[in-house]
């Protein structure tokens, strides 16, 4: 899977997921599910692309193998979490392999 996952300012930050073909032309969004968790929320995009969100940032979780580019539209630094935590600042984007990553 190849998609384009959108950040924003509510409080599950991740607003959308878009996947994109071969030739980088966007399809319709995934459909977008949020869970209240006792712990964690999670924002899930059908069975494909999963969160869980924080405060501070979001965490992929069961997600599709493939590559994503992960685009801050907040008007605040957003961490995406994993064995390396990035920062992605305010319009910050950065596209990361979910294979490679952990």
């Amino acid at each position: 899977m190849k998609a384009k996952v959108y950040l924003g300012d509510s409080a599950h930050i991740v607003k959308s997921v878009r996947p994109v073909d071969e030739h980088g032309n966007e399809h319709e969004l995934l459909p977008r599910y949020v869970h209240i968790g006792t712990i964690v929320d999670t924002v899930l995009f059908g069975d494909q692309v999963n969160f869980y969100t924080y405060p501070h940032g979001i965490e992929f979780y069961c997600t599709e193998p493939g590559e994503y580019e992960i685009i801050n539209e907040s008007n605040r630094t957003i961490t995406l979490m994993g064995d390396n935590d990035i920062d992605i600042p305010p319009e910050g984007r950065i596209t990361i392999n979910i294979e490679a990553w952990g």
